[in-house]
């Protein structure tokens, strides 16, 4: 078994199932079956995320740390992801609360190019 699983993503809306159904798949086959629905969401806000903001092809890679997972999408778009002021009436702008409301840390490194929105789930 693999340390580390990794997909390629077009930057598609129809990618966020895909992305999803990867991770959750990698999570509990890895051991982490209370991680895979949390993983699964997490992952879904990120993609959702690249395809609203960044507009870029992405790579969703899977990490086992022994105590849990680390899910990371990088995208080829230097903005680095804020949590945003929003109202009631927004349609967006509550997928980053969702990902810290969940995760154990989360946050996002610049890379030569683009960056990678990391979050780290305990089992």
């Amino acid at each position: 078994m693999s340390d580390a699983e990794s997909i390629t993503l077009s930057g598609t809306r129809a990618d966020v199932r895909s992305g999803r159904r990867f991770v959750q798949q990698t999570v509990a086959g890895w051991g982490y079956p209370e991680l895979a629905d949390d993983a699964a969401l997490v992952v879904s806000e990120l993609i959702t995320n690249v395809v609203l903001h960044a507009r870029t092809a992405m790579a969703v890679t899977v990490r086992n740390s022994g105590a849990g997972v680390r899910l990371e999408v990088a995208d080829e778009s230097g903005e680095m992801p804020r949590l945003r002021v929003h109202t009631a009436e927004s349609g967006t702008g509550r997928g980053l609360y969702v990902v810290a409301a969940v995760a154990a840390a989360w946050g996002a490194d610049p890379v030569a190019k683009g960056k990678v929105v990391w979050v780290e789930l305990r089992g």
